[in-house]
């Protein structure tokens, strides 16, 4: 029996917007499409469309998506769902030590216990470390090469200069938000200039080449501590601004 693309919709929990771009992408290809230009899937689409489903629920980008489903290679998908499941469990890894950090500052809190420059930059490392093991896993060891302790900075600072650094990014993201609002394109001169000073800020802890940049670019659209911080400011902001260090990150040698 067919259905009509409001009909998948329903059924699916997602948006007939979303099955268009499926479509756009090649990924799910109607089996019908009426005179008047109305969508029509069979039963053979809606099996396509429950893998589909599935492996993004399991985080995997709709580019590899789309390979798996046109090599038929059970190998290529294996290979690919390993990878994704060692980056599901560094994101665990990195929940479990913000966990901790959370209950540390708390009971240093309820005894009245400042947090030393040690503590708080232990949770900034571990961090790093994580990021580090992401861009490595999703692109290769050389996009890691800024993160080698000879390229970090960010020890040499107290909490007063990372809580300054943190105010700094702050104002900047919240400057972008005003740009993308008015309708500026993340490759324009005036976002251009923006991601400039957004990869400037980072080169104060460390220095990132165009692959790593790419690296980090990609994890903004990655659930995960990276996204959170930018969706904060404005929920568009995250696409936005990966659109623009990309763009930027093509420059950078």
């Amino acid at each position: 029996m067919r259905m009509s693309i409001s009909a998948l919709a329903a059924q699916s929990g997602v948006s007939a917007r979303v099955l268009r771009h499926y479509d756009t992408l090649g990924l799910l290809t109607p089996s019908e499409v009426g005179s008047n230009g109305y969508r029509w899937y069979g039963h053979a689409e809606r099996l396509r469309l429950q893998r589909i489903l599935h492996l993004r629920e399991l985080g995997v980008p709709l580019k590899i998506i789309g390979e798996i489903l046109s090599s038929h290679d059970t190998e290529h998908e294996r290979q690919v769902l390993i990878r994704q499941r060692a980056l599901v469990v560094e994101e665990r890894d990195r929940l479990t030590k913000m966990l901790q950090t959370f209950d540390r500052t708390l009971t240093e809190i309820s005894h009245g216990t400042p947090v030393t420059d040690t503590e708080f930059f232990k949770g900034m490392r571990s961090a790093r470390s994580i990021l580090r093991a992401e861009v490595i896993a999703r692109y290769s060891s050389a996009a890691a090469q800024a993160f080698e302790p000879e390229s970090l900075h960010a020890g040499q600072w107290d909490v007063t200069q990372s809580q300054a650094a943190a105010d700094r990014s702050s104002r900047l993201y919240l400057t972008m938000r005003t740009e993308m609002l008015a309708g500026r394109l993340p490759e324009s001169s005036v976002a251009q200039a923006l991601i400039r000073k957004h990869y400037d800020m980072i080169c104060e802890t460390w220095t990132p080449t165009g692959e790593a940049y790419l690296g980090i670019a990609d994890l903004l659209g990655r659930p995960g501590f990276q996204r959170d911080l930018v969706a904060s400011i404005h929920n568009r902001l995250p696409g936005w601004l990966t659109a623009g260090m990309r763009a930027f990150a093509n420059h950078l040698s």
